[in-house]
């Protein structure tokens, strides 16, 4: 993904800090969170191996897909 598209999408959920996951090869982290950071205003940051994150509650809805 190009990061600055993940910043357009965190902003536009406003949601309230964007982790950026999956890195390309050869990009530092600092230019992505550089590149996410110029579309979104929230703290931005890059997962590490075996970084841990715990996520709030949703407050919306969200459809589950049985299968």
């Amino acid at each position: 993904m190009v990061w600055g598209v993940a910043g357009d999408l965190a902003a536009e959920a406003r949601a309230g800090r964007l982790l950026l996951t999956h890195l390309a090869l050869g990009l530092p982290p600092t230019d992505a969170i550089r590149r996410a950071s110029t579309r979104f205003g929230g703290p931005v940051a890059a997962a590490r191996p075996g970084d841990v994150v715990s996520v709030g509650p949703v407050s919306v809805a969200v459809p589950t897909v049985e299968g």
